[in-house]
């Protein structure tokens, strides 16, 4: 049987996937050179009227750092 939290939700309770969140495409960096060591951005996303996320994109040599 299955514990706390299984079987069916309803639509209030249930919890978020990483479907429902937005994705960071790498490819999208690229083209807007932050594959460039040395380059630095910080990204937001707003839903429902709020900041849902927001993550610093740094390039290094060989690495690329978010926080």
């Amino acid at each position: 049987m299955g514990g706390y939290g299984s079987g069916r939700r309803r639509e209030s309770w249930s919890k978020e996937t990483t479907e429902s969140y937005r994705r960071l495409d790498i490819r999208q960096l690229k083209r807007e050179g932050l594959l460039i060591p040395g380059a630095h951005r910080c990204i937001t996303s707003a839903r429902y009227g709020g900041t849902t996320f927001m993550i610093d994109v740094t390039a290094e040599p060989g690495r690329l750092i978010l926080r």
